[in-house]
């Protein structure tokens, strides 16, 4: 197959998604998702593999920025629940 014939990579939205991610949540996911769904592409011979570096970093970082905001998620909602807890008087919550 010809490089014409493959179909172009989407390496510029995936690093954009990716970084964008570290200020909302679920653009993470997608750059996580869509990153994995073009290496699979592109190692199956159907997608142009010139963009495969970009991606690669894009998807790290992707999964990255998800996980973190996940976790900063998870932390303000234990953060919550403590002052909800004390606010109504329960003691051993945690």
């Amino acid at each position: 197959m010809t490089t014409a014939a493959l179909r172009p990579h989407r390496a510029d939205l995936v690093l954009n998604l990716s970084i964008l991610a570290l200020y909302f949540f679920p653009l993470g996911i997608l750059a996580w998702f869509l990153g994995s769904r073009d290496l699979a592409l592109m190692n199956a011979g159907v997608m142009d593999p010139s963009g495969r570096g970009t991606i690669q970093c894009a998807r790290i970082v992707g999964t990255g920025s998800a996980i973190a905001s996940f976790l900063v998620f998870l932390m303000f909602a234990a953060v919550a629940a403590a002052v909800m807890s004390a606010a109504i008087g329960v003691r051993a919550l945690f």
